[in-house]
Order: structure tokens, then sequence, then C-alpha cells
């Protein structure tokens, strides 16, 4: 290294001397500042995860208000008080002592147990927030407040006998936020704003589009209902809306503590699949092949679809939840979970393609850790009626998070997890659990998993080759396949009956391991090894003559050894199938999910229903018929609710084709469903398959029923006025307000909202620049 030195002119030389003195006053001023800082405390953070932001209580409840704390090194926590008040604002937010005192100098894990006031209204709004004093070594100290710059969270509390007349809330992509969003031109834009107000008895009605948002969730629900006022989320009239995850979002639709009484219903969830390939989800943080397996991961991978999330919630975790007629998929999470939930139902759903790039184990639909809101031994978690296939984990779980152990153990099409003493975090479960009516096929895991689960009852089942996860290997890694259709492990008091378990040709296709099973009427066939079901009624090695198993058409072709070959004992079969068919029809009970119309004396040989210009032409014909009194023919806008449009009487005896049909000339506008349903003459009903038409030409009517009228209803029929404005005037023009209610056969129910007076009335119906206008005569 080379020195070099210059001498400096006298000038510089003063240069020098001025630098010098200025940087000493710097570094004299940032020691001052340094030292100023230190002697300040730092301040301390507060949060308060329960209860949470938004959430709602019934009054006398006890809330086990909970504080995570944390101060910063060399300092300490002197003091931490608790306060509520029904408006901060009013004395000052920023005052550590405004509000009403709970507690004070609360102790360390910093939790209390609190019970609201009763309001003397309906409802309230109260602030919670702890104030904490921390200080440092030289003595200094700070004060802070719950979540910091906000400094509380407001909750609702509602009385035991809320009175308030339930509303309906709209939410529309076309809304203008327009509070109370009590129409659709007013709707709320987001599910979220909506879900932040709902109160016992209230309807969302949601309007068709696409949902979505970059928060965790689509829509985070934290209220509660009341037993004889549930909240519901639900399609307005025939509309479809769609939820759609993206890679920020760690749910869709997410019930977190707090939430009760509470119904989804019919929405569509799409998963983040579409946007990651298997080479991205193997290489996540967090995954067993990736090159961080102990990292966090991310919410792009590991979506779920509709959940029930209990988990610290105390004596709030979610219960009474009804997730129904949703289809769910493409999620690269789980489908539908319950977690440490109670009464939870989840029916009529469709759960597919789930589970596929998650770090976790995830399935179609999970019961996990279930939780007992009461002492009931009643059964209380229901699982019915869904279809659950192509669910399936392509990458291995990280059980535990580090990376050192790694299996394929799910993407079952519907598990039972977790639920006992042996395995629950939360206690054992006491309920009893019944899962009914479903179709299980083509998922990776098993088709029905009983883990860990006691007093479950497995009745009226289809599953069909599960157990698509075969042994791979994978970074020098194998990693073993799954096999069966149905397991149950360490699982007591289990009830297995009517069911039909279609296994992979060289898989097994049960697996029991330390459960106790009282079983008879199941069909087991294919597969390998001994079957479990066996003896008595049970039946082995004999196909049971699906329709079309590889269009996914599960039904029974005639001659099947399932039918009527079911127990028909109370509380061992299935009142009605998964269509809705009474059981049993014909001297027994079908074993599976179906219970099938060729057990009648009529055989039908074809069923159709074709667009017809504006109208829809359904035909069917039958090769043979036998003591048949006559048909209906029955349209649904959502597979889930049907109403008849129609009869016609049938031939009664038959044993040649016989060819009917019957015009619908006022069919819906947009996609509707059609089945035929065939009466016996002893009154014993059996139903067609179901057939979708999709008329886009249908012009807007409207026609009276029931006219004239006395006034407090009017009832119209409509056509494409789903999203009509209806507007009552008399005869001097007044205008009369009106409330519409539309109905699932396509009908619209008018109620004035005042008494009419007899005499003549204009009813005006208005929707895209079309007007339609009726006389209505009130006597």
């Amino acid at each position: 290294m080379q020195l070099r030195v210059r001498l400096l002119p006298t000038g510089d030389v003063k240069l020098v001397k001025k630098a010098v003195f200025y940087s000493s006053v710097w570094v004299t001023g940032l020691l001052f500042f340094l030292a100023s800082v230190f002697a300040q405390a730092q301040v301390a953070t507060a949060s308060m995860p329960f209860p949470q932001y938004n959430s709602s209580y019934i009054a006398g409840s006890t809330l086990s208000v909970q504080n995570t704390i944390t101060t910063p090194a060399n300092t300490t926590i002197t003091n931490v008080d608790l306060y509520y008040d029904t408006n901060f604002f009013l004395a000052g937010i920023d005052s550590p002592t405004t509000g009403t005192l709970i507690v004070a100098n609360l102790q360390p894990p910093y939790t209390y147990d609190w019970t609201p006031p009763t309001p003397a209204t309906p409802s309230r709004s109260y602030f919670l927030r702890a104030v904490v004093t921390n200080v440092n070594a030289s003595g200094v100290s700070s004060t802070t407040f719950t979540n910091g710059n906000v400094k509380y969270i407001a909750i609702s509390v509602y009385r035991p006998d809320y009175s308030t007349a339930p509303r309906k809330i709209y939410v529309s992509p076309t809304g203008s936020n327009g509070n109370p969003y009590n129409s659709l031109a007013t709707a709320a834009t987001t599910l979220q704003r909506a879900a932040d107000i709902v109160a016992p008895g209230d309807t969302v009605f949601v309007a068709a589009g696409t949902y979505t948002t970059t928060s965790l969730n689509v829509m985070l629900v934290q209220r509660t209902g009341l037993p004889n006022k549930w909240i519901t989320f639900k399609p307005y009239g025939t509309d479809k809306p769609v939820v759609q995850m993206g890679n920020n979002n760690f749910t869709a639709i997410n019930l977190l503590p707090a939430s009760a009484y509470i119904k989804i219903q019919g929405f569509e969830v799409i998963g983040n699949n579409a946007n990651i390939t298997l080479a991205q989800a193997r290489a996540q943080d967090g995954a067993c092949e990736g090159a961080n397996p102990a990292k966090t991961p991310t919410a792009k991978f590991n979506g779920n679809g509709i959940a029930t999330s209990g988990n610290n919630g105390g004596n709030f975790r979610p219960h009474h939840i009804t997730i129904a007629g949703n289809k769910v998929h493409d999620c690269a999470g789980g489908g539908i979970s319950a977690i440490q939930s109670d009464y939870v139902t989840i029916e009529d759903n469709l759960s597919y393609r789930n589970a596929w790039y998650t770090v976790y184990g995830a399935s179609g639909i999970s019961i996990l850790n279930a939780w007992n809101s009461d002492n009931s031994t009643d059964t209380k978690m229901i699982v019915r009626r869904n279809q659950c296939y192509g669910n399936e984990l392509k990458i291995a779980w990280n059980i535990g998070g580090t990376g050192t152990n790694c299996k394929f153990y799910d993407g079952n099409g519907i598990i039972l997890d977790n639920n006992n003493a042996s395995k629950n975090t939360i206690g054992a479960y006491t309920g009893k659990f019944l899962v009914e009516n479903n179709l299980s096929y083509l998922n990776g895991g098993r088709g029905i998993n009983v883990n860990y689960s006691d007093n479950a009852s497995v009745i009226n089942n289809t599953t069909y080759r599960n157990g698509v996860t075969n042994q791979t290997t994978y970074n020098s890694v194998v990693y073993a396949g799954i096999e069966s259709e149905f397991i149950s492990q360490f699982s007591t008091g289990l009830t297995v009956y009517n069911n039909i378990f279609s296994g992979r040709p060289g898989e097994k296709t049960i697996e029991v391991n330390g459960s106790t099973i009282s079983h008879n009427n199941n069909l087991t066939f294919d597969g390998t090894g001994t079957p479990y079901f066996t003896g008595n009624q049970n039946i082995t090695g004999q196909d049971p003559l699906f329709i079309n198993a590889g269009s996914s058409d599960f039904k029974l072709q005639p001659g099947s050894p399932a039918i009527s070959a079911g127990s028909s004992t109370a509380g061992q079969f299935a009142s009605t199938d998964i269509d809705g068919v009474a059981r049993p029809i014909g001297p027994g009970v079908d074993i599976g999910a179906y219970e099938i119309a060729s057990a009648l004396p009529v055989t039908l040989s074809q069923f159709t229903a074709k667009p017809l210009g504006s109208q829809v032409s359904v035909a069917w014909s039958t090769a043979i018929e036998l003591n048949s009194a006559y048909f209906e023919v029955e349209r649904s806008v959502d597979v889930l609710e049907f109403n008849r449009i129609g009869r016609v009487n049938a031939a009664g005896e038959s044993q040649t084709s016989r060819h009917y049909g019957l015009l619908d000339e006022h069919p819906l506008a947009g996609t509707s469903y059609y089945r035929l349903k065939q009466i016996d003459r002893d009154g014993t009903t059996a139903y067609s398959k179901v057939v979708a038409v999709t008329i886009d030409n249908v012009q807007p009517s409207m026609e009276l029923l029931g006219n004239p009228t006395e006034g407090n209803t009017i009832r119209v029929a409509t056509r494409n006025l789903d999203r009509a404005v209806f507007q009552l005037r008399n005869t001097t023009g007044q205008a009369i307000g009106l409330l519409a209610q539309p109905q699932a056969d396509g009908q619209h129910l008018l109620l004035p909202l005042q008494p009419l007076p007899a005499g003549l009335y204009l009813l005006n119906a208005t929707v895209g620049g079309v007007q339609l206008t009726r006389k209505v005569l009130v006597h």
C-alpha cells in the first residue's frame, strides 16, 4: 500500500479545520440524539386474537378475552389493564383510562373471562382494548393499546330475544355500496362487506359474478345467528356466483370462531390449481420435495375452499353450520372442511380436483378434531348426498413441517379424522357422525376414511376405484401409494350398512385396524385381500352393475345384485337416496347411494329435454309398464329443488314401447334442469336422470295468477324477469311499496307494504329497457 501526502495551502488548512469543527458538532449531536432515543422506552405491541374484530355474540356469553403482548429487549411490562366502552371516541381514544375498566393489572398470559353487559336495545357494539405500560432500564415508561394505531377491537352483542326484522342484504359486482345494501342497485360489491354486518335472521343474496380478493380469505365469517334465526348466504334468484381464489388466498369462505347458525349455499368455489404446475408445487417453501421443507408454506399452493376453523376459539368455536349445494373444485388445498367445530352439516355438494398441491394432508371433505359445544351424544356431524372425485395429494404431506416425515396419507374423498380421545387435541368428541348417500370415486386416497373417530354410521354410500395414488419415487425417495375404498383405524362403535365398495383391480378394497364395527348388507367387489364385510347379508365378489361407471353414472342396472338387497332395519338405511328418492322402492332397500327407478313396474327407455324455439320439448319412452299411473315433468334452476310443470297420464299396462311428450311453453331463461317423476298406482315413485337445457332467446313475460286478488299478495308467473324492478300504482298514479320475492319455480311473490283498498291497480315490471304492465283487480 502506498501512502500519499500532499501539502495544503493556507486556505485549504482552514477548510480542514472547519470540517473537523462541524464534524465534531455533528458527532456530538448524534450522540445526544442516540442518548435521548435510548432514554425513551421502546413501545410494546399488543394485539387481541380473541375476540376478533367484527365478531358477534349473544348476550350472557362469557368471552375468554385473549391478549398477545410483546415488549422490546431491555424493557419490562409493568401494567396491563383491560377496558371496554360503547364509544371510545366520545372521551378521547388516546386516553389510557378511557372507558370502563374490566380488570386492572392483568397478569400473563393476559387472558380474562368477561361477560359483556346485556344491551337494552336488540344489539350493541362494544369496543375492547388492552392498555399496556412498559418501562426501559432508565425508568422511562411508554403506553400502547390493542392493535397499535387502531387502539381497540369492535364486537357486536345481540340479546337472546333479538327481535329486529330479518334483512335482505344484496351483493353484486355492479352494486354501488349504498348502505344498507337492500337492493341490487345499492348492493355491496364484496362478500366481505356483507359478512361484516349480518345479524340473526339476515339473508345475503349474491348476484352472478366473480368474487375475489387479495386478502387471506375471500369471505371471512365471524357472526352468530340464533336457533330460530339463521344467517344465510345464497345466490340471488337463479344466479350462479363464483368465488375465485388466487395466489394470496388461504381460504375462499372461512367460518371462524363466533360463527354460529350459518348456512353457506349454492356457491361455486374455484381454487388456484390452474395457476400452478406440479414442478412449482414440489419446489414451494415447505414441500418435502423442495429445497426448503422447513420454511413456512404460502397461500398460493395451499388454498382451501370452504372451511369452518375453530382453532383457539374457546367456547365460541363454529357450531350449527350448514354447507349445502356448493361446487368446490380445483383448490390446491382442501375442498370442504370442518375443524374444531360442532353441529356441522355438509350436504349436496360437489367437491372435486382438490388437495393437489398442498404440503398439508387435505381431502375433498374432512371433519377434524370435532368439538363439543354441548353434552349431547346425538348425531351432530353429518356428511350426506355429496359427490367427491379427483381429490388427490400430488406432492407428499410434510407431516410436522420439518421435511423428515413425508407421506401420501390423504387426498381422500371423505375423511373423519382424529376425533376420539386418542388423537383429538381438544378432547374426545362425544357426538355421533353420519356419512350417508355419498358418491366417492377416483380419489387419490380412500373413498371413505374413518380415522380415530368413534360412533360413526356409514350408510348407503357408493365408492368406486379410489386409492389412485400409486407408489412413486422422487429425488431418490420412495413414497408408498394408497389402497382401499374404505379404511377404519382405531375407531369404536362404527356401524356400516348398505354400502357399495367397488375397488381397484390388484389393490386392497377394505382396511380395518383396531376398530369395532357392526355391519351388514354391504357389497364388496373387485380388489384383493379377504373382504372384511362378509357373512349374513353382505355380498362379496359380485359386480354391482353400474349403468356406466366410466361416465360417472353409478345408478344400478336392472339385475344388479344390489337391488333390494339392503337392510331395511330402522337406522341402518337412508330414508331417501342421493337424489331425494324415497326408500324403499320395491320389496327392499337398494345397496349404495341410489334407489333405482327400474325396481318399479315401468322400464324407462328414453328421456330427453331439448330447446324448441323459445320453448322446451320434453319426451320419454317406456319399454314396459305394469300398474303405472301417471308421469310428472319437473324443472329446477339448481338441481336442488324441483317443481312440477306438467302431468301426463300413463298407459297403466303395456308390453310394447310407449312414447310420451310435454311442451314447456314458459321455460326459464338460461340453464334449467328437467327430470321425469313416474308414479305407480300404489303411490310408489321413481325419477329419471336429470337433463340440462339452455334457452337464450326467452323474451320477458309476466302473467298474473289469481286475479282478482284480496290485495295482500300478488303472484305472477314470469320469464326472464329475475332482475326486474316491480312497481305498483293506483289509478291516481300513487306508488305503493312492494316486496318482491323470486320463487324457485320462476314465479314472483309480490307483497304490498300496506293494505290495498278494493279497486284497480297497475303493476309494472321493468327490465333491460322493457316494461310490462298488467292490471290488478283487488276485491
